[in-house]
């Protein structure tokens, strides 16, 4: 096989998702929701990705860290193989994104964070 033809395998390991509601896109939107998410990836041939919340990287408070990491397991559920999910924490919140770790660790068996947060006001705060 010649270099040029070798297939790669290529994981992506930040993969936005943008809100189940609509409420939280994409910074800069180059897909229409999750599904044009995995449609892009599939059409770039990437075999596996760590999705994180756009919910939880943008939250209006804590529960937003529970909520947004939630929807990013719902949609795994739902997909094919190679997908998992990083836990999205905040350093605004340090008790609360601890526990929320574990919870992921433990209710979903996720091994990788996919966002520490920056200190700073909650979106529609600052």
């Amino acid at each position: 096989m010649s270099a040029s033809s070798e297939k790669l395998s290529v994981f992506d390991c930040h993969v936005h998702l943008p809100a189940a509601d609509g409420s939280v896109i994409e910074w800069a939107p180059a897909t229409e929701g999750a599904d044009g998410v995995v449609r892009c990836l599939d059409r770039l041939g990437i075999g596996g990705a760590v999705f994180m919340s756009t919910r939880a990287h943008q939250p209006n408070n804590a529960a937003d860290l529970s909520a947004g990491n939630d929807e990013v397991a719902a949609f795994i559920a739902t997909q094919r193989p190679g997908f998992t999910g990083g836990v999205v924490i905040n350093a605004a919140w340090p008790e609360q994104s601890v526990a929320e770790m574990r919870r992921c660790r433990q209710q979903y068996g996720w091994g990788w964070v996919g966002e520490i947060v920056p200190d700073h006001a909650p979106r529609g705060l600052g």
